[in-house]
């Protein structure tokens, strides 16, 4: 088994953001791909990315390398809650009757 990570921090004081890390392996000429980590991590916040690859070995002993990286840059979490209010409007028409007496 071979494991390899990197710790992250936020270094941002004022913002939120996402980190999405991934990591190859490399064994005897093969090669492993995990998937990617999303975190999100709040201004000064640390967080470690953890890979672990399990592998059998083949007749001559080798050992793996591991390469992590970022997939993409970090992102700033730029959400917002959002109220909104709906006013329906509808014409109204009203009739008023009127009384009126005839004689004849």
């Amino acid at each position: 088994m071979t494991r390899c990570g990197v710790i992250i921090t936020n270094d941002d004081t004022n913002e939120s953001g996402t980190w999405v890390v991934g990591a190859n392996f490399t064994v005897s000429g093969g090669g492993f791909i995990n998937n990617p980590v999303s975190k999100s991590l709040d201004p000064n916040e640390s967080f470690e990315f953890d890979f672990q690859q399990m592998y059998t070995l083949g007749p001559s002993p080798s050992s793996a390398t591991c390469d992590v990286f970022l997939v993409s840059a970090p992102k700033a979490d730029d959400c917002h809650d959002v109220t909104r209010m709906e006013t329906e409007c509808t014409n109204v028409t009203a009739y008023n009757s009127t009384e009126t007496q005839v004689c004849g």
